[in-house]
């Protein structure tokens, strides 16, 4: 398990605070885009206000990164030169931290 009882815990309470923002802001953030849900279900939100709000932050991401590509798209070659060294690096901190945290775990 990647995720413990006490970031869910603080997942719902800040939800509960802060309500559908957490939802909207969360739909924009990579690594939260996959769990935001939880909060919003044990705060027991309705599923219609559920979907409005993860509608509002899925289209703010998507015009975000529809937005970046047009505006980036002569650039890509020049971009891609160190864009994709990032991303790997990312993506093996990543592979890394949740490793060691299901290890962890157990």
């Amino acid at each position: 398990m990647a995720i413990t009882p006490d970031e869910i815990d603080r997942g719902k309470h800040l939800f509960e605070k802060h309500g559908p923002l957490v939802l909207v802001l969360g739909r924009l953030v990579p690594a939260l885009r996959t769990v935001v849900a939880l909060p919003a279900g044990m705060a027991k939100l309705p599923v219609i206000p559920f979907a409005l709000w993860t509608l509002l932050g899925s289209v703010l991401w998507t015009g975000v990164l529809t937005a970046a590509g047009y505006l980036l798209e002569s650039q890509y070659e020049r971009l891609s030169k160190w864009l994709n060294p990032v991303s790997t690096g990312i993506f093996v901190i990543i592979a890394i931290v949740y490793v060691v945290r299901v290890v962890r775990h157990k």
